[in-house]
């Protein structure tokens, strides 16, 4: 189970500005924004899963959350313009978290 733990650190930090490394890396690497495709097939490979399985995962996930952001937000009812604010600072960090992961996907050598 404890090789599960770096999912964690992902699914959870975007939202903080000092949440640059993870307590526990992918396949060594521990600054997300360096972890690339290689690091993930040697996490797949740690936890017994088929690498090529969660690099397409992966991608599908980085293409699908910028536009499932969106619509959330879009759908929201929120009067509060702090929220608001929040929700769209939020959405760009996403936005741009998925287009640099996609961009480091690639790299698998």
């Amino acid at each position: 189970m404890a090789d599960l733990a770096p999912l964690y650190d992902v699914s959870t930090g975007l939202g903080y500005s000092d949440a640059d490394r993870l307590a526990m890396g992918f396949g060594g690497e521990k600054e997300i924004r360096r972890a690339t495709g290689r690091h993930l097939l040697e996490f797949a490979a740690r936890v017994g899963v088929d690498g090529d399985a969660v690099l397409v995962s992966v991608q599908a996930f980085a293409q699908l959350m910028p536009w499932a952001s969106a619509t959330a937000i879009a759908e929201a009812e929120l009067s509060d313009l702090r929220d608001q604010q929040w929700l769209i600072k939020t959405a760009d960090l996403l936005d741009a978290h998925c287009a640099h992961v996609l961009t480091m996907l690639e790299r698998t050598d």
